[in-house]
């Protein structure tokens, strides 16, 4: 039987959780879980999230999950001695080739990230990986327009409507061609500008919306499954490389040794 990169980073992951019984029980239902994803996605787009949680205070989870069917399965993560959950583009890049390695060939991928992570060096490197992106940009972002820059916030929206900007430029550095889908909520409380590397619309949001399943992710490893900020064990954390990696660890992806817990 050939066991595809997919079923084998499942195993992995699903050896992770506990003991089980019989392990051919988790052999089967990696072979359930596969057969599911790619009854599922078929022609679709398979769409992946980037995001942060912080560690104990001290450290920080950089994780990429796939999402799927209102939740997210991790792909690769590392942790970080850091006590920020912002994090610069130069500490993840290395990341996105890790999913890139194991993520089947010949599927449309679309990236999702927050405007923590809105950097136009991300978005052209996603591009060159051959993703289509969405990523929300800070109000504060230069659009180049009809030969004048203005802040993205500068476009007058009023509450309960959306703007759409095709064929615009970001930056003082003029990054492009991009698309913008530019959002007041109803109640007036948030504004949303995302930015697409396909023409905007509606679809936009709906899409960019994807990302919010990440954090039933991280609830999943803190208070809602795994308890880990609960653990009074010992453990090993830092980069994951999936299955036929070949990682070089260097200043950003050391492994880290985490006591948990305080002694007494």
């Amino acid at each position: 039987m050939i066991k595809s990169r997919l079923y084998n980073t499942i195993i992995k992951i699903l050896s992770q959780h506990k003991k089980w019984l019989d392990v051919r029980h988790a052999f089967t239902l990696a072979w359930m879980i596969v057969g599911l994803i790619r009854s599922e996605c078929g022609n679709h787009a398979l769409y992946l999230a980037l995001d942060t949680s912080r560690l104990f205070e001290q450290y920080c989870l950089i994780r990429i999950s796939a999402v799927f069917r209102s939740r997210a399965v991790p792909v690769v993560w590392k942790v970080i001695e850091h006590k920020s959950s912002t994090v610069a583009y130069e500490v993840y890049k290395e990341l996105l080739d890790a999913a890139d390695r194991v993520l089947p060939k010949g599927v449309r991928i679309v990236f999702l990230a927050d405007r923590g992570f809105a950097d136009t060096s991300l978005m052209g490197y996603v591009k060159e990986l051959g993703w289509h992106f969405r990523i929300r940009i800070k109000s504060n972002f230069l659009v180049y327009r009809e030969g004048t820059f203005s802040s993205v916030d500068e476009f007058p929206l009023q509450p309960g409507e959306v703007l759409f900007l095709n064929h615009v430029h970001l930056t003082g550095q003029k990054y492009g061609l991009v698309h913008l889908a530019l959002g007041y909520s109803t109640d007036g409380k948030e504004k949303w500008y995302v930015a697409s590397d396909e023409p905007a619309s509606i679809g936009t949001f709906n899409e960019y919306g994807f990302r919010f399943d990440i954090e039933e992710n991280f609830l999943d490893d803190k208070s809602n499954g795994f308890q880990l900020e609960s653990s009074k064990e010992c453990f090993i954390v830092g980069f994951v490389s999936p299955p036929g990696c070949d990682v070089k660890i260097d200043k950003y992806t050391r492994q880290l040794l985490i006591k948990v817990g305080v002694e007494s």
